[in-house]
This record gives C-alpha cells, structure tokens and sequence, in this order.
C-alpha cells in the first residue's frame, strides 16, 4: 500500500499547511507537495488527474477554493473524486479531500485544528451521534418498508448514544405521523434543540433531507406560520469549542463549491467541524438513504481506519449491493466530496495507557502495603495481600505487558493491559479467567445501571456511566479480548483480559 500523501496546492498557501505536513510525516507519510501552478493557467484538469493516477497515493489532498484549485468539470457538475479515478472506475477509488479556502490564515488555522484533532483528547462527548433531517417511519411501518432512519439506527446499534433531532412538522400527514413523532421524540422540538445539541458535542451529525448550497430545509418547526432552516448564519453562531463533529449532509448541493463560502465549506472555515461529507449536484433520496447507512456500517465495524478510506469503502459497498442504476443515481459517487482531510481517524476511541517498562517491574512493601513498581511508577495496590502481588508480577512478566489502560479515572470502571498495543495471547499457568465472545457482547441497562453482558452472563458493571460502558464495548471487540482473567476473587487485586 502506498505511503504517498499528495497535496496539489496555490504556492502562496504552502506555507500555511506546515503544521498538516509535519503532522502526517511524523505518522510516516511520504509527504509531496505539487503547486497547482505547475498544471498551466487555468490548470488543465487532465493534467492533474493524469498527475494524481501516476502517482497513485494513499490520499489525495486538494487546497484552495474554486477557482484557484478546481475540481474536475463533468457533465452537470465538478469532481474532486474523479482527479482520483480512471476512465473506467465507476466509484472513487483514492481517498480525497479538500480545504476550500485562499485565505492563507483560514487555511493555516483549519491545518493546525486537523494536526491537533486526534491528540485534543476524548469525552463523553464522542459517544453521541446526532440523527437530524426529515422524519423516519415509525416502527411498525419500518417492518414492511425501507427507511434510512431506521436502518442507521440498526447500523449503529450499542455503539453510540443516538440524540434524534428530527424536523418538527406539524403540518404533516398520514397514518403513520403521530406514532413516529413520538417514537422519534419531535414533539415541540426546534431548531434551536439541534444546535444545542451541536454545542453539547457529537462525533457525528447525520442529516438526511433537503438541502441548498446554503442551509438545510428540513429542521426544526414546521407550521403554517413557522418554516425553520439551518443555515450558514447558524453554523457561524455554533460554540463547539473543541469539540469538532464530522458532518454527514445527505442532501442536495450542500457540498458545492462556490464565489461565496457554501454550505458545506462553512463548517471548517469558521471552525466548527473537523470534516464535512457532502455533495456537490442534486441527488436521489435513495442513494443518500442508502449511502449513510453504509457510512454508518463502516464507522461502526471499521473503526480503525481514516474518514477517507471509511468514505471510499462506504461507497464501494454501496456499488456491489445497488449497482449501476443509471447516471442520474451514479454521478452522485463522482460529486460526492468531503471538506477535511482523507486521513483523519474520529476520536470515538482514544485510550488512556501509561507505557511502562516490564522488566524494571519489582514487588515491593511500601509503608506496610505491597504493591507493584517500575521504576518511579506505582503500578498496582494489593494491601496485606503479598501472594496476590507476586502472582500479578508473574501475570506482567509472562506476557512482558508494557501498557497499562484505563477507562474512566481516577475509579477506573474498566482496566486491561497491552503488549506493545496488541492483547496478550494464550493462557498462564493457574490463571482464573471467565471466556467471552467478543461478537456476543451488549451494552444494557439492567436495574438502573449499565453494564456489558454476554448472553445472561454480566462481565462488567459500569453504574450510570453508558458513556463507559460502550467505550468499554468497543474496546474489547477492537481487540478481540477472549478471556476477562483475575487475580483474587471476589475481590480481585488485578483484572487482565486476553485473547
């Protein structure tokens, strides 16, 4: 696989994108930058497709607005995509992005928030999904037809917390209306419900509706005296702070590119996302429902890998399970286009770990209680309990763990161990370990308290925090932890999970 990053950018904003550049060099990206200028004036769009498929990078990253760096003009509509694509690919196939501004100071400011994101830290924050837009089926009529809202839900499953903020219309009509107002909580919400939500934080906003290249249609009320939009004005007034969601805007035009800063480009210029997703023509209510929940699927199983290889991969499914359709529905992959970059990996995930050095690892008595040390580092507390001590030493030694991780502190609710970022495989001798199936485990609310069970079987207890329980969810699916292993019981003075 290529380690080719590729950045096609005005020779006037190179130096505003050092801080990206040192930043994916030091992840170990060979990092080339091309000034658009070299392409001719205009540049020839062939050219720089030519330029980028010989290349062949990992990702792709285009800066400048519109017209000094152009996306590739197709019939009815520009494609960052297609600079990435052969004659005869019919999907993206090389993660793209974009930074659609000639600001060389909005530019420099958008590079440090990328270079900075996955290192800002993560909250409880990063657990919320927000589900915005039109107003899903209830369930009943989900049971015998399609319905995006639906099947995004089914997509994400115990991973987040879904916050819905659907459009309130009540103006609407059919059987099904009251029950999916109240199934889907629209009753007396409002625009202003959805951007507080927005400030609260969200890893993700999915909105599914129509759009414009400057707002999206279907929010908040709807009456005959009331028609509320999003809009541009509104993006300008969110207060994120740092917590920067990635936008999925399922909706006609709100990725276009133009003269005026649209939709789409809004969001990272003033700072209040770290990505946008959106297109560029309009587009079928279909491939859009169908789309998002493929995002969706590949957020959810494919949490590794970046918002780019998830966006391609995303649209790669879709293709194998819908086909070609007809270029009404397929110019919608080309005019597919997201503001960010290719390479950012969401902060639905990050760890706390204390690296230490296991063979500097000693049992010690300190002020009359034993505990485990490496070096200057208090690893583990075992009171009076000195066997429980030399047996967890021996845990530590056997399989040379190297990282200590946490989830929740200064009460840690859930703590494992890692060797040099993998779990520790294959059992020890006279090791007290439960089996558990990774591909089993749920998060429930049993008796007022979250836990993850498998099966009838409860593994971990997480009180009111949900927040910690899915992020402990997804921990040990990440790495496939088998076993929850103990030393002592019922009151154990290590817990360790391994494969």
């Amino acid at each position: 696989m290529s380690n080719i990053y590729e950045i096609i950018c005005p020779g006037d904003l190179q130096n505003s994108i050092q801080s990206l550049v040192t930043k994916k060099t030091s992840k170990g990206f060979s990092v080339h930058i091309k000034s658009v200028e070299d392409f001719g004036n205009p540049p020839d769009h062939e050219a720089i497709r030519n330029f980028i498929l010989q290349r062949n990078p990992r990702y792709y990253l285009l800066v400048g607005d519109y017209d000094r760096m152009p996306s590739y003009p197709l019939s009815g509509h520009s494609s960052d995509a297609y600079y990435g694509m052969t004659d005869i690919d019919k999907i993206p196939q090389i993660p793209f992005g974009r930074l659609s501004s000639n600001d060389p100071v909005v530019i420099e400011e958008i590079c440090n928030r990328l270079a900075n994101y996955e290192s800002s830290g993560n909250g409880n924050w990063t657990k919320n999904v927000i589900l915005t837009g039109w107003l899903p089926r209830n369930s009943q009529q989900f049971a015998t037809q399609s319905d995006a809202g639906w099947e995004c839900v089914e997509a994400i499953g115990n991973h987040f917390i879904i916050i819905k903020r659907f459009e309130n219309n009540e103006s609407a009509s059919g059987e099904h209306i009251p029950l999916a107002r109240t199934e889907w909580e629209v009753d007396n919400t409002s625009k202003a419900d959805l951007i507080d939500a927005i400030n609260s934080g969200a890893l993700i906003i999915r909105y599914l509706g129509h759009g414009t290249r400057g707002s999206w249609e279907n929010i908040g009320k709807k009456n005959t005296n009331i028609d509320e939009k999003f809009n541009k004005d509104d993006i300008e007034t969110l207060s994120v702070g740092n917590k920067h969601p990635f936008v999925i805007s399922a909706a006609c035009l709100t990725g276009s590119i133009t003269p005026d800063i649209a939709f789409g480009e809004k969001w990272l210029v003033d700072g209040k996302a770290i990505g946008v997703f959106a297109a560029d023509v309009n587009t079928r209510t279909y491939w859009n429902d169908r789309i998002t929940q493929e995002i969706f699927e590949h957020v959810v199983r494919k949490r590794n890998i970046t918002i780019g290889e998830m966006l391609v991969r995303a649209m790669q499914s879709h293709f194998e399970k819908h086909g070609d359709r007809g270029s009404e529905y397929m110019k919608a992959y080309t005019a597919y286009r997201y503001f960010g970059d290719p390479d950012t990996v969401l902060l639905d995930l990050r760890e706390d770990k204390i690296t230490f050095n296991p063979t500097s690892a000693v049992v010690r008595e300190i002020f009359g209680r034993w505990m485990i040390v490496a070096g200057s580092m208090r690893l583990l507390h075992f009171g009076t309990k000195k066997n429980e001590a030399k047996a967890a030493l021996n845990v530590i030694k056997h399989y040379n763990l190297n990282q200590q991780c946490f989830v929740g502190r200064p009460r840690a609710s859930m703590e494992y161990y890692l060797v040099n970022g993998i779990s520790p495989q294959g059992p020890i001798a006279g090791e007290d370990s439960i089996p558990i199936n990774p591909g089993n485990i749920e998060v429930k609310r049993i008796n007022n308290s979250w836990k993850i069970v498998d099966g009838r079987m409860w593994l971990l207890d997480f009180g009111d925090s949900e927040a910690e329980a899915r992020t402990s969810y997804e921990i040990i699916r990440k790495y496939g932890f088998r076993y929850i292993c103990f030393i002592g019981r019922p009151y154990p003075s290590m817990t360790y999970f391994r494969k």
